[in-house]
């Protein structure tokens, strides 16, 4: 049986890896059918085994594990004893030792037929994973750096404007009221939306979107209601806003058009058209 187990698997084991592709899968196995006196070294390559999982990112260690059936389960500090005598379980079942490795299919497989996997075997996966390729999309780092940092600009405003306008929803009062408080739901419903729209652009260029009250309001060229204006003081507020979050947007579209970023380019004229008609619309409420 460990005879033909062999052969079926010896595809998979002359199988290239690394990547320099110079090394054999069955390069990176162990013999389980070692002599007595190799036991102790085989026990120890359970350990190596652990302790280089353990020493692996999360990433690559969700990797190595989905991708070779690996199931790890953790044992408490009184049961580390036992890991040295842990071997690679067949089934994964409950009575399994908590140290061990638990393996399915494939190294299952592998173990009728007297083989272990290595540390060796482990590290050399770990070189092999693939790295995340940079962002080639024709805008040099800096631009792209320097637009999401516009963007970001872009965002807190977007957002601060929005409290604001969600916060005069809620309070508005006066002979004005049912107008007004539709009026700015409508309005902070399309900032809220808008929000997305921007963060991921962020993204897609390649950085973080900022986030957080106190960050988003350090970034933002917009203050903050402190109080409860009244109905048309509120109207003023937004007018300003509005125009705000414009100038701010136009200064990032210049950045955009000279690193001829399409997408920015694009989404911020959008924006522009939004806040120049709101601010427009809002404005035509305090004429007389």
């Amino acid at each position: 049986m460990r005879a033909n187990a062999r052969f079926l698997w010896k595809p998979l084991l002359e199988t290239p890896v690394g990547q320099q592709q110079d090394t054999q899968l069955v390069d990176l196995l162990e013999d389980g059918n070692a002599p007595p006196e190799e036991e102790l070294n085989r026990n120890q390559l359970h350990n190596d085994l652990e302790i280089l999982l353990d020493e692996l990112s999360s990433r690559e260690s969700t990797v190595i594990q989905t991708t070779f059936w690996l199931r790890r389960r953790h044992s408490s500090i009184a049961d580390s004893n036992q890991r040295s005598n842990a071997p690679f379980s067949r089934t994964g079942t409950s009575d399994c030792n908590p140290c061990s490795i638990e393996t399915a299919a494939t190294t299952t497989s592998l173990q009728g037929s007297g083989l272990h996997l290595t540390s060796r075997f482990i590290s050399n996966c770990r070189n092999s994973m693939p790295k995340v390729p940079s962002i080639q999309i024709g805008i040099p780092a800096d631009k792209r750096q320097a637009i999401a940092n516009g963007l970001g600009r872009v965002l807190a405003d977007t957002y601060v404007l929005y409290g604001k306008t969600h916060g005069f929803h809620w309070n508005v009062t006066g002979p004005m009221f049912n107008t007004l408080h539709l009026m700015f739901m409508e309005q902070y419903t399309e900032l809220w939306n808008a929000l997305d729209e921007i963060a991921e652009r962020i993204r897609a260029l390649g950085f973080p979107a900022p986030f957080g009250g106190d960050s988003l309001g350090q970034l933002a060229s917009i203050k903050e209601a402190k109080q409860n204006p009244a109905a048309l003081d509120m109207v003023r507020e937004l007018v300003s806003g509005h125009e705000e979050v414009a100038r701010t947007a136009r200064e990032v579209f210049k950045l955009a058009e000279e690193a001829n970023d399409q997408p920015t380019a694009d989404l911020l004229t959008q924006r522009l058209q939004i806040h120049e008609k709101t601010a427009w619309m809002l404005r035509s409420l305090l004429e007389v």
